[in-house]
């Protein structure tokens, strides 16, 4: 049953992705160097969002990179000149076509060796509203689970609740016991999933963060599961991340790039640490408020239903077996 619903959902991927030409030619700019315009005048700006037509061309003064707000594809000119829409849109769909024919290969034979990893990282989930019976235990964004990337660098991210000036943030293993304790002001809490929470070969955390001064919740529900991807997915993603992201993201530019690379491959947790990050490295306050637009765009864009996240839950843990 798990296979049949992750041919489909790639089945959704490669028509959503394949959909130029029609009503979803939509970009949003995420990284724009120099003064880059569409020729009938439009300023591409970090953050704003295009709707491209064939016949339009693209003049690019330094380096500018827009991503497909349907399929999550990215364009990226590094070089200034003038550039045709319609073979920059064409490149991109062959591109996700062969990266689409390559992801069922690679899905169909972890699949038949029994090997679901893949597909419970690809799993789509989400923040969703729901009734908690502690007001004072926060909703976590990107849902309930997380599976990350880069372990030594999980930043968990949560709404914020009213009245709330401060959070206190507990890291717990999977008996239960706190390993981490912290207070923060912030809306966010970044730390490594290391071996404290390694106790039976599994390396799990759980998160619960809530309103200062009150009582911790214990309420499963109200936890965020945290673990790492399996390592024959770690691999791969190893292997396209030297490829297009590189050796390190520095900048702000740099982890919009890079959190472009995360999202595209269903790495939500990884991506929106990402995007976080690159408000964080904004050098001006313009900057701040179009990486801020970035990734209020990317919540949106990733935040599905209750009754999806519920389809979605279906099958058990995501860990590795």
């Amino acid at each position: 049953m798990k296979q049949i619903k992750l041919y489909l959902l790639i089945g959704l991927f490669l028509t959503t992705g394949f959909a130029f030409g029609q009503s979803t030619n939509q970009f949003m700019v995420t990284q724009s160097s120099g003064s880059n315009t569409l020729s009938s005048g439009t300023k591409l700006t970090v953050g704003s969002i295009v709707a491209l037509k064939s016949s339009d061309k693209i003049k690019v003064a330094n380096q500018l990179i827009m991503r497909h707000l349907s399929s999550g594809g990215t364009i990226k000119i590094t070089e200034s000149g003038d550039y045709a829409a319609s073979k920059l849109i064409s490149n991109l769909e062959a591109r996700q076509k062969s990266t689409g024919s390559k992801l069922i290969t690679y899905v169909a034979n972890k699949t038949g060796a029994g090997n679901d990893g893949y597909t419970r990282h690809m799993r789509v989930t989400g923040s969703v509203t729901r009734t908690y019976e502690n007001p004072d235990a926060v909703q976590f964004y990107i849902g309930k689970k997380y599976l990350v990337y880069d372990v030594n660098n999980v930043r968990v991210m949560w709404e914020p609740l009213e009245g709330a000036d401060a959070y206190t943030v507990e890291l717990r293993n999977m008996f239960g016991e706190t390993v981490e304790t912290e207070t923060t002001t912030d809306l966010f809490y970044t730390f490594s999933l290391d071996e404290r929470f390694d106790l039976t070969g599994d390396l799990i955390a759980f998160a619960v963060v809530y309103k200062s001064g009150s009582e911790a919740p214990v309420d499963y529900d109200l936890q965020l599961e945290i673990s790492p991807l399996c390592p024959d997915v770690i691999g791969v993603i190893d292997s396209e991340y030297a490829t297009e992201v590189g050796s390190s993201a520095a900048t702000a530019s740099d982890k919009i790039l890079e959190a472009n690379f995360f999202e595209v491959r269903g790495l939500y947790a990884d991506a929106g640490r990402c995007y976080s990050e690159a408000i964080d490295l904004a050098d001006t306050d313009e900057e701040k408020a179009a990486y801020q637009t970035v990734y209020d765009n990317f919540v949106q864009q990733i935040v599905p239903s209750a009754e999806e996240e519920a389809g979605s839950s279906e099958g058990g843990t995501d860990g590795c077996n």
